[in-house]
């Protein structure tokens, strides 16, 4: 006497593979990676040197996510401009 039958495990599977093809598609391109990388670096280095308050909405997390979202749009604007 089989728990699952047939047809369910083969619509589980169906749908493990669309979800792993549709995270495959959506993971972000070396480029990508190296840019946010290279950002984060200089934000944090960037957080760490200034005198920040903590609160609800500031302090040194708050400062790191402006600086990296700035530095990632700077960044592939000077790429795209570039080419």
């Amino acid at each position: 006497m089989a728990i699952y039958k047939k047809e369910e495990m083969l619509g589980f599977a169906v749908g493990l593979l669309i979800i792993m093809l549709l995270v495959w598609v959506t993971l972000p391109s070396e480029h990508d990676r190296v840019i946010s990388k290279k950002c984060y670096k200089t934000c944090k280095e960037a957080v760490s040197q200034m005198d920040v308050e903590t609160g609800m909405f500031s302090g040194p997390a708050y400062e790191l996510s402006i600086c990296y979202e700035t530095c990632k749009r700077n960044m592939k604007d000077k790429n795209e401009n570039s080419d």
